[in-house]
Parts: C-alpha cells; sequence; structure tokens
C-alpha cells in the first residue's frame, strides 16, 4: 500500500527496522507493485493537549489530529473504502524550541497518527482476501 497526505512534511517517521521488514528498502518505494493507495487528509483538530510555553515569549499550543483515509484500488482507482483516524493523545514539551526571528509568537500544531494507529486502522484492506 503506499499512503499519500496532503500534508507538506512526512506523515510518519522515517521507517526503522521495527517498522519496516528487512526485505523492503523504505527509501527505495516501488509505486509499480502496489494495490492500493491510500489517502490522508486533514480535517481538522480535537482537543487541547498541551501548552508549551518558553522564554522569550514563545508559546506552542498542541491539539490532537483528526484525519480522514480514502483507501482506492490502484489499477482502477475506485475507492475501496474510508475511515476516520486520530493523532496521538499524549505529547511532552520539547525542552528548547528552535524559533526564527520571523515567526508568530504563539503556533498552534496538531499530532499525527501512530504509525500503529495507521497500520490497525488499514488492517481491513491490506489484510483482506482479494
Amino acid at each position: 500500500m503506499h499512503i499519500s497526505s496532503d500534508e507538506q512534511k512526512s506523515l510518519y517517521p522515517a521507517p526503522t527496522a521495527s517498522s519496516t521488514p528487512s526485505s523492503q528498502d523504505p527509501y527505495r518505494p516501488q509505486p509499480q507493485k502496489a494495490q492500493l493507495v491510500a489517502c490522508v487528509h486533514d480535517i481538522g483538530t480535537g482537543p487541547l493537549l498541551q501548552t508549551c510555553r518558553y522564554s522569550g515569549g514563545y508559546t506552542m499550543y498542541w491539539r490532537q489530529g483528526k484525519f480522514e483515509i480514502t483507501v482506492y484500488e490502484a489499477r482502477s482507482g475506485r475507492a475501496v473504502g474510508t475511515t476516520k483516524i486520530l493523532g496521538i493523545s499524549n505529547i511532552t514539551c520539547d525542552p528548547t524550541a528552535l524559533v526564527f526571528a520571523q515567526d508568530e509568537l504563539t503556533k498552534t500544531g496538531r499530532t499525527m497518527p501512530s504509525l500503529t494507529a495507521s497500520r490497525k486502522a488499514l488492517a481491513r484492506w491490506v489484510e483482506a482476501d482479494r
């Protein structure tokens, strides 16, 4: 399955030995072999999870992200299903924050879904009989 997002940044952290089978090179995907395509769309935010305050007046508010995943058959483009998923619900403030002079002093971020939660949400299509 190929996972695509409307986010500019990566949806998931770089693969590790625990998240990717050793026989697959995560940095050389083979889209021609994909049978399904999952498109992840940001549909808003949930509750405030954490307020992080830093010296110099910088504040970061973290909210739980809400996302919708639509799964398509790669060959035909036919939608085969949709599900909703939430970003992680626990977050801790980083001890430091890199802020550039032109940045606003208050920002709101949203958490992304965990790889485990995403795999669980997509399992019904990935593990389905053909």
